[in-house]
């Protein structure tokens, strides 16, 4: 007999219906607002001119405050998006913009191509306020510029753009910078005055010519006051080749820039990021914002502001770190491949720098390679590093580039904020999950007391260290020092001829012994690590790298390396 089964009765079926409907309605809405997420456009400027490049990136940068809205493809105008000479002809994608891109898709982006610049002012006129009017040969024209735009939610463009603009000419002008004297130093006293106060304390941009004008879309986006000064000063002086360059580039060694530099960094939180470039050099610019409590943000990739606004990872960043009991220390010769520099957003944006593309690299998986990242982009840009930590694989080891959780100059920080800086490294590694860092610059730390403490406070497992000869430095409560005068001579050097130079080095230690090669590329390590003997060199990553130099401390504490051969 069939069993008899009931019709189910809710007791309110008269409130049923009209939950389910706004319940349908809540999904439908939901799925749309995720789905409107990923509409975004994508516009060519490759072959834009400079003035042009500024407005789109004015543009991009108010576009994206909120969501990852539009692309700049660049082409291979930006070199740093230009793929490496050492990557196959054959890889897929024209640049790493197009790489990118193709990305996005398969995370469910789609992109609408916009048809030129005309195309991008109508599709922001419903985002943009009005336009900021400037000279491309005046002082401090761009940089000024940038800054009003982003304040204002305007375009800075030249007058002649916007004359020749339809587009343009339907928005109000917001600010003339006409108005201001022709006076460099005028016209920064009146920013200072007038326009500081209202950008963010959080990060600051330095504009140089060439490649930093891609990456203004960030500075934009956030606010950032935007100044192009030389960093200069008494104490933080270039050596004679630099004052030589100087001189030859910028007709000057004058300080009186330097004074501003001061100001502007004033207005900033204490380990604020600088972002751009600066100028004389990359020395005194890392020492002159190390004084001022920041830290270095090299930029000059497009797209940064795209990049911030990406969804976050789903879940944490992990690497699969190894045991101590599941390493045996063997009489070898470790070597550490280690891939620059990774501590900015230009290695990320570039997928991993010299010129870019490395990560696309057919050799990256063939050997074990070490690959410098930024803790602070991990916590601040997910979405970017989730790319990485997803795309890597069991031979890719992540460590924190300089100088752990920023690259800044530590002898030029303050005491009291090197301390902040150890417990930053610290707690952004766990978001990282780094655990070895490549230190640059400690050694001028005094006392010595203090250094080591310092050191000790990041909580790492083990540090590389740049010098002109290999050691290990074991310290009491500071994970094992990897000293190496291996860092970026392996530029003029064949891959079998390198190989030599190491083995004829390493004639003057029995193994076990631990070097560290910094600043190659997947297929020079590939190469070289084919040309060492399998029996005698071991190449690994750097967690089993450390924990077989603290197995081996009784048989290396006390020995050196010199070179044999000058790579360079």
């Amino acid at each position: 007999m069939k069993q008899k089964i009931d019709r189910i009765r809710f007791p309110h079926n008269k409130l049923l219906l009209p939950i389910l409907i706004v319940l349908s309605v809540w999904n439908y809405v939901s799925a749309e607002a995720a789905s409107s997420e990923k509409n975004s456009y994508v516009l060519d400027i490759k072959g834009y001119t400079k003035q042009k490049i500024v407005a789109a990136e004015t543009v991009q940068g108010i576009i994206n405050r909120k969501q990852a809205k539009l692309f700049l493809n660049t082409g291979n105008d930006n070199r740093w998006v230009s793929y490496s000479k050492h990557l196959s002809k054959s890889l897929r994608w024209e640049t790493v913009n197009h790489a990118w891109i193709n990305h996005f898709k398969k995370s469910g982006f789609c992109f609408t191509q916009l048809n030129g610049f005309e195309d991008l002012i109508k599709s922001a006129s419903d985002r943009l306020k009005g336009v900021v009017i400037y000279d491309i040969e005046a002082n401090a024209g761009i940089p000024l510029a940038v800054t009003i735009a982003g304040l204002k939610d305007a375009a800075a463009v030249t007058r002649e753009l916007y004359n020749s603009s339809d587009a343009l000419k339907k928005l109000p002008i917001a600010f003339d910078l006409s108005r201001l004297p022709d006076d460099k130093y005028k016209r920064y006293d009146w920013a200072i005055e007038n326009i500081l106060p209202q950008c963010s304390e959080n990060a600051a941009f330095s504009y140089r010519k060439g490649a930093g004008v891609y990456s203004l879309d960030i500075a934009a986006a956030e606010r950032m006051f935007v100044y192009n000064l030389l960093h200069l000063s008494e104490d933080v002086l270039p050596n004679d080749k630099e004052k030589e360059q100087c001189l030859k580039e910028y007709g000057t060694l004058n300080h009186k820039d330097r004074k501003y530099v001061d100001i502007i960094l004033a207005h900033l939180q204490p380990l604020s990021p600088v972002w751009g470039w600066g100028k004389p050099s990359e020395a005194t610019f890392r020492n002159v914002l190390t004084q001022n409590d920041c830290f270095v943000m090299c930029a000059e990739v497009p797209n940064i502001s795209f990049l911030k606004k990406l969804p976050p990872a789903k879940k944490p960043f992990k690497q699969n770190h190894i045991r101590p009991e599941q390493v045996k220390l063997e009489d070898k010769y470790y070597i550490a491949f280690m891939v620059s520099e990774g501590d900015t957003i230009k290695s990320m944006g570039s997928m991993m720098n010299v010129h870019g593309g490395n990560w696309l690299s057919p050799w990256r998986d063939k050997i074990k390679i070490n690959w410098g990242i930024s803790p602070w982009l991990c916590e601040n840009y997910p979405g970017l590093m989730d790319y990485y930590y997803s795309t890597k694989t069991e031979h890719d080891y992540f460590f924190d580039a300089p100088s752990g959780y920023a690259y800044l100059s530590p002898h030029h920080l303050r005491k009291s904020l090197l301390l902040d800086f150890a417990e930053k490294t610290r707690e952004s590694n766990k978001t990282a999950d780094t655990r070895t860092a490549d230190i640059w610059y400690f050694y001028p730390l005094k006392p010595e007391k203090f250094r080591y403490k310092w050191l000790s406070l990041m909580d790492l497992e083990g540090l590389t260290q740049w010098d002109d000869k290999q050691y290990v430095s074991f310290v009491e409560n500071c994970p094992p020092i990897v000293h190496s005068n291996h860092y970026y001579d392996y530029r003029d050097m064949d891959a079998e001829k390198y190989a030599e130079m190491l083995q004829e080095e390493m004639k003057q230690t029995a193994p076990p012994w631990f070097t560290v090669v910094y600043g190659g590329n997947p297929r020079y390590f590939y190469q070289v690590s084919k040309s060492l003997p399998e029996d005698r060199y071991k190449i690994v990553s750097l967690d089993e790298f450390f924990i077989a130099t603290a197995k081996a401390e009784a048989n290396i504490k006390d020995k050196t390396v010199e070179r044999t051969t000058d790579a360079n």
